[in-house]
């Protein structure tokens, strides 16, 4: 590799295209680093001779599209600086341009600004702006660069980059802002561009020594990275086009933003399913268990394989956890009174999922019995006060997974039936209650003050066997009796 201190302007300054690649992570920069870098700015300003500021260092790699007219580079590390620069050159250059500023041949102007951090001359389509970045965020970013409407870029508006573009509009609006000293101090940051040789340096191993403590990565972000981030770009953006970004749309928010902790809740789920665990890996360690174990995760397939397979369970899992619907509503409404009693049976919903979708071995008759089983389990034992640890349950589910996965049962379903019953024989504290013992608790507990438990009772008396159910997610507990009766309903009530 080779490592040059450059100044920000140096280093865009010519016929160059960075592309962020799409194993990358979307843009992720809030407020509070959109200030840090104003800060940044600012200081060097105040500088006598504007000496420049270390901003960090720009890891690139030749992506394979350099011609004559034009470099191409893939950005290994550096996006989130490197995005939030062109932002603020694109907030500086409308600055100008909306209050009027004088044009002079040393200040910045509109057209400085654009050929100098925004465009390349003489180049038309994608390759005219310096800097593309992922899906939604580059359709966001050069709808700023271009000066359109958020309206009317494709998809959803990138949140992210709008709020810098504001945030640093909002500063520059400021009283006594002078642009030609942000202008100066913006081309003079200092950037360490490393430059990588393929063939000769390891991307994946750069990336990890300077992001070896993951911090600002999401253990998804390093999985994508290191499934995707060797393979040339046309490859990359197959695969990332056909598989991840379906896996990543299942968590992501109606605004576009991926929900980073669902998503690590799916892989620590999926983790525990593939490699016959009874217990959830801390989050800070889904990434390194994912790579220590990737041979046994996708067995003998391919790359293209244990991307599919992934996007499957992933599939799986938005539909447990409400994100999507199932084919049937008779699936939907088993699916939904299971979850109401947590997600300690992810494991095993993932399983039955697999079997009931991909090996066929169970009918949806039989899927919705197995639901029906769990459900009942979860909340007889709730009813009657017996132990609900979070932990504990997850154990039993998953080792029930993974009996489903090594017996050869005519059905899963009956798997899940002989393991409950051979609970009440080999852990009494965790066996299935009999009808006996939890109509004795129905009668004698206090079923209002178990969380959830209440509810779901007259939920479920609610909507018994009809075929149009009342909507009671939005329905509250009224009370008929005060919960603090006053002397006149005493004297009412009676002595009994």
């Amino acid at each position: 590799m080779e490592a040059i201190d450059r100044t920000f302007k140096q280093i865009i300054d010519t016929s160059i295209q960075y592309v962020v690649p799409v194993f990358q992570r979307d843009y992720k920069w809030d407020e509070e680093q959109w200030q840090r870098l104003w800060d940044d700015v600012d200081r060097v300003s105040s500088k006598n001779g504007n000496t420049g500021h270390f901003l960090g260092s720009l890891v690139q790699i030749d992506s394979g599209r350099t011609t004559p007219s034009l470099s191409s580079w893939l950005v290994i590390d550096g996006q989130q600086r490197l995005a939030t620069l062109t932002i603020l050159v694109a907030a500086l250059r409308d600055h100008l341009e909306d209050t009027g500023w004088p044009q002079d041949e040393d200040g910045p102007t509109k057209a400085s600004l654009e050929d100098m951090f925004l465009r390349n001359r003489n180049v038309s389509g994608d390759r005219e702006y310096k800097l593309s970045l992922r899906r939604t965020d580059n359709a966001t970013l050069r709808g700023i660069i271009d000066r359109k409407d958020p309206a009317t870029v494709e998809g959803n508006p990138s949140g992210q980059i709008r709020g810098c573009y504001k945030f640093f509009r909002e500063r520059l609006n400021a009283p006594g802002f002078d642009p030609l000293a942000l202008y100066n101090s913006v081309a003079s940051l200092r950037i360490v561009e490393v430059t990588l040789k393929r063939e000769v340096d390891d991307p994946q191993f750069v990336f990890e020594s300077m992001n070896h403590t993951g911090v600002g990565l999401s253990q998804g972000d390093l999985i994508r990275n290191y499934l995707l981030m060797n393979l040339e770009e046309k490859e990359q953006t197959r695969l990332y086009s056909d598989y991840w970004r379906a896996t990543e749309g299942y968590f992501r928010e109606p605004d576009g933003a991926l929900n980073d902790e669902l998503f690590d809740a799916f892989l620590q789920d999926y983790l525990a399913l593939k490699l016959n665990r009874n217990r959830r890996e801390p989050r800070h360690r889904i990434y390194d268990e994912f790579k220590r174990h990737w041979d046994v995760l996708h067995g003998k397939g391919t790359l293209e394989q244990g991307l599919q397979e992934i996007s499957r369970f992933a599939g799986y899992y938005a539909v447990f956890r409400g994100r999507q619907a199932p084919s049937t509503e008779r699936l939907a409404r088993a699916l939904r009174d299971v979850r109401r009693r947590g997600t300690t049976s992810a494991v095993l919903v993932l399983r039955l999922y697999d079997c009931f979708d991909q090996d066929k071995n169970l009918t949806e008759a039989e899927f919705v019995s197995a639901f029906a089983l769990i459900e009942s389990y979860l909340f007889r034992r709730a009813v009657i006060g017996l132990q609900t640890r979070w932990g504990s349950y997850y154990r039993f589910f998953s080792e029930m997974a993974r009996d489903i996965h090594n017996m050869a049962d005519p059905t899963p379903l009956e798997t899940v039936e002989r393991v409950l019953r051979s609970w009440e024989e080999w852990y009494w504290h965790w066996r299935f209650p009999k009808d006996s013992e939890f109509i004795q608790a129905l009668e004698t507990h206090d079923l209002y003050s178990l969380g959830g438990v209440c509810k779901n009772l007259l939920d479920r008396l609610e909507n018994f066997d009809t075929k149009e159910p009342s909507p009671t997610s939005t329905y509250t507990i009224e009370h008929v009796m005060p919960q603090s009766p006053g002397e006149e309903w005493q004297k009412m009530l009676g002595d009994e």
